[in-house]
């Protein structure tokens, strides 16, 4: 995964290179936390991805979604649970 660190200490600057790279196909990482858009006092702090585009013949049109096999079978067994609660019984 290729990953772009942005370090800008003013809005303009920092608003600029994400443009142009989000232009160039770069996108935001919100799923980890040292690449997540953040400031440090004046400091503006990202670190964007490179966004994999999918050829169309990867894609699953939908007259060929039918033809695809479904293998997960029902393995699920049932299960009787009795739960007691409160106190036992005196004797």
């Amino acid at each position: 995964m290729n990953i772009k660190k942005i370090e800008a200490y003013s809005l303009f600057e920092f608003c600029q290179t994400v443009e142009q790279n989000i232009k160039d196909g770069w996108k935001f990482d919100f799923e980890s936390n040292e690449n997540f858009p953040s400031a440090y006092g004046s400091m503006l702090v990202a670190g964007m991805v490179k966004d994999i585009a999918i050829s169309p013949k990867d894609t699953i049109s939908k007259d060929n979604a039918d033809t695809i096999p479904d293998t997960a079978e029902d393995n699920t067994q049932e299960y009787e649970t009795v739960i007691k609660r409160g106190r036992k019984p005196k004797q």
